[in-house]
Formats: structure tokens, sequence, C-alpha cells
């Protein structure tokens, strides 16, 4: 079993031939800590998220007004372990969970679990995880500015 930590918020990293930029990174790196599992064994994450407040849409108090093709919730996230054959649903690679910041700030970091059960015959290879709420993919993937 490999047990992590997953803390996801702002912090400012250096782009070699592009500067420093300030996104949204796993443990303050990027890319995120390198998790090494095998065939057989369980991945148990905790995912901290340090994030503000997600902005409510204007004028409505509700970040979800946006409309599904707009960009929306950028402070929330999950987890997509892209390219494994595991379960997508419960509290594994769901893409449909949403791991919410704070309500408000000064309420206390939101702390989600994960458990991703890994086939005995799952083949080798070099996966990668990130963040796939349908609505802030692209941001959180993406989204940088230089600070």
């Amino acid at each position: 079993m490999l047990e992590q930590v997953l803390d996801v918020r702002f912090a400012g990293i250096d782009v070699p031939g592009h500067g420093r930029i300030t996104t949204r990174a796993y443990n303050g790196a990027l890319p995120g800590p390198t998790l090494r599992v095998r065939a057989g064994d369980t991945l148990l994450l905790t995912h901290v998220n340090g994030l503000p407040p997600n902005p409510a849409a204007p004028g409505t108090g509700d970040a979800r007004a946006h409309g599904a093709r707009m960009p929306h919730r950028p402070n929330s996230f999950n987890l997509h372990t892209h390219g494994m054959h595991v379960s997508p649903s419960g509290h594994a690679d769901n893409v449909l969970r949403e791991f919410a910041p704070r309500a408000a700030e000064g309420d206390p970091e939101p702390r989600y679990t994960s458990v991703v059960h890994v086939p005995a015959d799952h083949p080798a290879g070099t996966y990668w995880y990130h963040p796939h709420l349908h609505g802030s993919t692209a941001e959180q993937l993406a989204g940088a500015w230089r600070g």
C-alpha cells in the first residue's frame, strides 16, 4: 500500500526559459510527487484543498450558474489516474467527485480521501494523475500567471 498526501494550493514555481509563475500545484511542485505502485497495490491518497473559496458567478451568488460550457469552480478539483485501468466509481478514480475548497476564508482546509485498488494483472507503465473536475480541468492543468 502507498499512502500519500496531495496538498493542492497556489505556489510560485520557476519555469526555465519563462520565469516565475503562480499556479495550482500538488505539494508546491510541478509536477506533483511521483507515486510508485505495482500491480495488486492500493493507493491511499489524502487530498488537502488549500485553495481559496470558489468565486461566485457575477450577480448570482452561485458559482455553478456559469453553465456547462464556461469554466467554473476553479478551486475545486478531483483526481484522475490517467491511463490506469482502475475503478471509476466511489472514492477511487471518480471524475464526478468534487473536492471543494473551504466555503469561507478562515474555515479549515477540507480533506478528502481516495482509495485506488490497482488490479493484480495491471500492466506496468508510466501513468500520470491530474485534476479532472468538469468545468475547471483546463484552467487547473494549464492556468498560470507570472508572479
